[in-house]
């Protein structure tokens, strides 16, 4: 009777119903730190977007600070060229009006006369004052005075004086002695160095102002001097073009289309830059489009274009004002980009050719083609110079291509909770699943958290063990012995029931990364072949650029209307 009493206060069931609240308590535990990280993730989230947004707090900032200090600053350089050459735009405004009031016959040779002189006695060193004296005098019939007058002007600038008359004679039909300034003219340049009215010279030429023996003898000179480049250049005279076309790279957008390729490949920098690298293509063949699109604004009266050259050519800016008026187009280009700095300064790169003092051949033709604006060229004479030098486009452009394509991953990089793996065009999706899982076991494998008792486990196992062979050796003696036997078997049923649960915990942990990392890993190789297909179609248009660059004929873009219309 008494071992019946002891068996029963031996009873198990109390044991059980508390290890089933510990392990419950333990469950609850669980979903307690995965809502934990779940806060903490949003958290981490929350902390990003407030990151971004006090970064573009900042930049908006600095970018208003840039343009306020950019406005202040045109002021002052503005006041600056007012005071130090507004007296060469007096002058400039004369000139094309002096030219028109002798013809007209309403003013007084002796008024014009007086008023080109003072001119003269307040520009000291300007080229244009002589030349109007020049003019005067030759009007007036003053031979002496006018020799003098040109001598000075040459003295002061005989590429400018020449090619200023070249223009003048030719508005007053005097044909030989225009052929023969602008021989002059020739005779003073170096294709490697040419002097900044070349532009003037260009414009003149494609928009049909001289007289068909003067545009052969143009065109005759700039081929030469294209010759001459093409030989002297060497391999790697087109690579300052090359660069050029990057500005038709589009900027990486602020919302990828391929989210998961930008997260989980380490080769998304080099994919973004090749397909941004291909849609230049469809840009570059806009812009052409767009410069052949459309009619040209042309004049009707030879006397009206030549007035127009003339503008031009009195108004530029001459080689002591380049610092100053460089200095303002570098401020109204951040105005135009409202305080971007960078941006403006890449702007400002793309057109720097338009700021030397000096120009190469080469440079001339790149300005006129990609940044006309710049030197304030006509759009005549954009389309000449792109069909005058398609040739070099094309090999530049071609360059540009396959300096891109070289570029190409052929192989993209994956990278998943730690495991790496590539891909050419998701074909091989069975192999990367098969190694990601084999990756992800064995990693659970290696964490003691998911797969390991710990110590203690084993330890009070052992303990218990122990106690559990002291109290069946003991039951053999004493009734007591065999409670402390049954007392002795909690430890290795704790351990049984904690070993149970980490399997079923580690199972439910892998399964859960498996589709995880599976979900990611298909959603790349997704986005892996929607890239290569956009890429693809993207680049293919580098075709349809060649093919247009080859039906581009230079002589339809050098205008002759005014050998056949001379309507004064």
């Amino acid at each position: 009777m008494s071992n019946q009493r002891v068996i029963h206060q031996a009873d198990l069931r109390t044991i059980e119903t508390n290890l089933g609240r510990l392990n419950h308590s333990v469950e609850h535990v669980y979903h307690y730190v995965m809502e934990l990280q779940k806060k903490v993730k949003n958290t981490d989230q929350k902390l990003e977007k407030l990151s971004n947004d006090f970064y573009n707090y900042l930049q908006d900032k600095l970018k208003m600070e840039q343009l306020q200090l950019a406005e202040t600053r045109l002021i002052r350089v503005r006041q600056m060229v007012e005071k130090e050459f507004g007296h060469y735009d007096e002058i400039r405004r004369r000139a094309t009006g002096m030219i028109q009031a002798v013809e007209t016959g309403v003013v007084r040779d002796e008024i014009v006369r007086n008023s080109t002189e003072e001119l003269m006695i307040g520009a000291p060193k300007y080229w244009l004052a002589p030349c109007l004296v020049a003019l005067s005098a030759w009007i007036s019939d003053k031979r002496e005075l006018a020799e003098r007058a040109l001598q000075e002007a040459l003295k002061r600038d005989h590429e400018k004086t020449s090619l200023f008359f070249a223009l003048v004679t030719r508005r007053t039909e005097r044909v030989d002695a225009s052929i023969q300034w602008l021989e002059h003219y020739f005779q003073l340049q170096d294709p490697f160095a040419l002097d900044r009215e070349v532009i003037i010279l260009i414009d003149a030429f494609t928009n049909g102002i001289f007289v068909p023996g003067a545009r052969k003898r143009c065109e005759q000179q700039m081929e030469s001097w294209m010759n001459d480049i093409s030989q002297m250049g060497g391999s790697n005279f087109l690579h300052d073009w090359v660069e050029v076309l990057q500005q038709f790279v589009p900027s990486s957008p602020q919302k990828s289309d391929y989210p998961y390729l930008e997260k989980h490949s380490p080769s998304w920098k080099q994919l973004d830059q090749s397909m941004r690298e291909a849609k230049s293509h469809a840009r570059i063949l806009e812009f052409l489009t767009q410069v052949f699109t459309g009619d040209l604004q042309t004049v009707q009266k030879v006397k009206d274009a030549v007035d127009e050259i003339l503008n031009r050519l009195v108004t530029g800016f001459d080689e002591e004002e380049l610092s100053i008026r460089e200095e303002d187009r570098r401020l109204s280009l951040i105005i135009a980009s409202e305080g971007d700095r960078e941006e403006a300064e890449r702007k400002f790169n793309h057109e720097k050719a338009a700021w030397y003092q000096k120009f190469h051949f080469k440079d001339v033709l790149k300005t006129l083609v990609f940044s006309p604006q710049a030197i304030t060229a006509t759009k005549a004479s954009q389309r000449f110079a792109i069909a005058f030098c398609k040739d070099w486009i094309k090999q530049a452009y071609q360059d540009f291509t396959a300096g891109n394509r070289k570029r190409f991953p052929t192989e993209v990089t994956l990278k998943i909770q730690g495991w790496e793996g590539k891909t050419r065009d998701g074909s091989n999706q069975e192999e990367l699943l098969y190694l990601l899982f084999d990756y992800i076991e064995k990693q659970a494998l290696k964490s003691k958290s998911y797969t390991k008792i710990k110590t203690k486990h084993y330890l009070i196992a052992t303990i218990s063990g122990c106690i559990s062979l002291i109290g069946l050796g003991l039951s053999f003696f004493f009734p007591i012995g065999f409670l402390l036997f049954l007392l002795g078997l909690i430890g290795p049923a704790w351990l049984f029931i904690t070993w149970m649960r980490s399997k079923r915990y580690y199972q439910r942990h892998i399964k859960q990364m498996k589709e995880d990392a599976k979900n990611k890993l298909l959603a790349c190789l997704a986005e892996v072949v929607d890239w290569r297909r956009e890429y693809e179609k993207e680049d293919k248009k580098s075709e349809e650029v060649v093919d247009y660059l080859a039906n581009i004929q230079k002589e339809q873009y050098m205008q002759s209307a005014y050998d056949k219309v001379r309507a004064f």
